[in-house]
């Protein structure tokens, strides 16, 4: 196992960067050489997970104004009629729970990590349950939802960039598509988020893919 010292290593300072490479080392395979490592950007994610939630709020409005009215409702017949407010309250819990989403992405960006070697890319998540994902050249991606159909390319074949005046960016590398069951298929785009100097990330990425 090996790793290489470089000046762009992306990482908000010294103490994230350490820790980065100790939770990246740990995972080299024998002869495997770490060319890049972060940790993740935590205002990246948080914003990533802003925008996966947007509807969170109308969601929550709706599912209030369902409960309160299948309440007075309810107060009226009596009986069955209280399992509609009973449901509402399951869909105020269920909305509050998508609005929490950029607080868990907070956290959850303290214990992500990610590394390219000379090999693959790599994500590490989790803390009480540590999740290690690797994606190299040309391999089909595998979908977290074994019970659904893939529908997924090879990595690393087509790497993409986006760069903010910051100077921060996105590095993207895979795609993991699954089929539902009434057929529809959803695609989840993955890579690096909120990387500094994504060129240089994207770059290293090109090295090795095919």
């Amino acid at each position: 196992m090996n790793s290489e010292t470089n000046p762009k290593l992306s990482s908000p300072d010294e103490a994230h960067e350490a820790e980065a490479r100790a939770q990246l080392e740990r995972e080299l395979e024998a002869g495997e050489t770490l060319r890049w490592c972060s940790r993740a950007n935590v205002e990246a994610l948080v914003q990533r997970a802003r925008e996966a939630t947007s509807f969170g709020t109308g969601f929550l409005v709706a599912a209030i104004v369902w409960t309160v009215l299948s309440g007075l409702f309810a107060m009226s017949v009596g009986g069955w009629a209280f399992f509609w407010p009973a449901w509402g309250l399951v869909l105020c819990g269920f909305a509050v729970w998508i609005r929490r989403a950029p607080s868990r992405a907070r956290l959850e960006a303290a214990s992500t990590f990610y590394g390219v070697t000379d090999r693959r890319a790599i994500v590490i998540e989790g803390t009480l349950k540590r999740s290690v994902r690797s994606w190299r050249p040309g391999e089909p991606t595998s979908s977290p939802n074994t019970r659904k159909r893939n529908l997924n390319p090879a990595t690393l074949t087509s790497i993409k960039q986006t760069q903010s005046p910051d100077g921060t960016g996105d590095v993207l590398f895979a795609e993991v598509g699954t089929v539902g069951k009434s057929g529809s298929v959803h695609w989840a785009t993955i890579g690096f988020y909120g990387v500094r100097d994504p060129g240089h990330v994207a770059s290293l990425l090109r090295e090795i893919a095919p």
